[in-house]
């Protein structure tokens, strides 16, 4: 039932045609690696492997939650209490590996039990960041070529948190399996929070079973490109600030009303994605597929044209066995993870 819709296809079909396009890309520009250059401010464009923090840090203070780094090496020997009271943070935390995408290991963190647990189940450097209290979330795709200031927004995704309404007899699981994007999770709950499964939530009872807003952890997208304009412009410009190495990516926003956000108010940016970013909006079940791909192959051609650009200005691409070895060490990184680190 669900590989009739294309966001559910097991990743080595969806992304076949995506290779396709790439390679075509690469041997239009000659360069294996050619979106490798199409962002200098971070390592590889923000790809395979680059480090949220460096990204962040890239971001004025004023758009971003406190964000600390925290090493492996930090963990060996520290006090918990005392890094939360050093740095004026408290639970909820959000926590997540400084390397990674898609969601990987990325959760909201309530207690120092459960804190101690995400720890010790993966020894890597992390990322702490201030829980951030704000009902929406919202992904905003940009792209311009070097030398201009100008930006142009290609697509705006608005996301729906996984929240499921109780009747005062069903469990959360009998909810689940009666929500498109929610009986997909169930697999994933029964290794995680069975007792949350087992649930009965009142008549009338909402209650938010994912506050992270990944499609593959149930957070439905919708195409949200009719909020692109002048004002949407503005925000994304004044956040990039005076980067000009940054010329492609997504902005992921919390923010309070659409409002206020384009007024550049009441928001915070979770996370900035580079040249691995995808154009979320495309997982909107309303746009056909043939569509999903054309959008790909547009941004796609978008990073072609920054490299060619780039090249010219004598900033290359990484090299074949540069690449290669950066993506063999990150898989390999990431084959290490363990996701299924909360066992109660």
């Amino acid at each position: 039932m669900k590989f009739r819709y294309w966001e559910f296809w097991p990743f080595w079909i969806s992304v076949t045609p995506l290779i396709i396009i790439g390679l075509y890309y690469s041997l239009k520009a000659r360069r294996l690696f050619f979106f490798s250059n199409v962002n200098p401010a971070f390592e590889n464009s923000a790809m395979m492997g680059a480090s949220k923090m460096n990204i962040l840090n890239k971001l004025p203070k004023s758009v971003i939650p406190k964000t600390i780094f925290l090493s492996k090496e930090q963990q060996a020997n520290w006090n918990k209490d005392n890094f939360l009271k050093d740095h004026k943070l408290s639970f909820p935390l959000i926590m997540k590996p400084d390397i990674g995408e898609r969601g990987l290991l990325v959760e909201k963190i309530n207690s120092m039990q459960e804190w101690q647990q995400y720890l010790q189940a993966n020894q890597v450097d992390y990322i702490v960041q201030e829980f951030i209290d704000l009902p929406n979330e919202i992904g905003i795709f940009f792209h311009r070529l070097p030398g201009i200031t100008q930006i142009n927004i290609s697509s705006v995704c608005l996301k729906n948190f996984l929240t499921l309404t109780g009747n005062g007899k069903d469990t959360v699981k009998e909810l689940l399996l009666n929500n498109f994007h929610g009986r997909l999770q169930i697999d994933r709950l029964e290794k995680t929070n069975v007792s949350l499964l087992e649930c009965v939530l009142t008549d009338g009872q909402t209650k938010l079973l994912e506050p992270i807003g990944n499609h593959s952890r149930g957070t439905a997208f919708y195409n949200g490109n009719h909020l692109i304009d002048v004002k949407m412009k503005s925000l994304i410009e004044s956040i990039i600030g005076q980067q000009t190495d940054i010329h492609y990516g997504r902005f992921d926003i919390k923010y309070n009303t659409l409002e206020e956000l384009k007024q550049g108010k009441n928001y915070k940016v979770i996370e900035l994605n580079g040249a691995a970013s995808e154009p979320t909006h495309i997982y909107d079940r309303s746009i056909p597929i043939w569509k999903k791909y054309k959008v790909f192959s547009e941004h796609f051609s978008v990073m072609y044209d920054i490299c060619k650009i780039q090249m010219q200005k004598g900033i290359d691409p990484i090299s074949i066995s540069t690449g290669l070895r950066t993506m063999r060490d990150y898989y390999s990184y990431k084959g290490e993870i363990n996701p299924f680190w909360k066992t109660t």
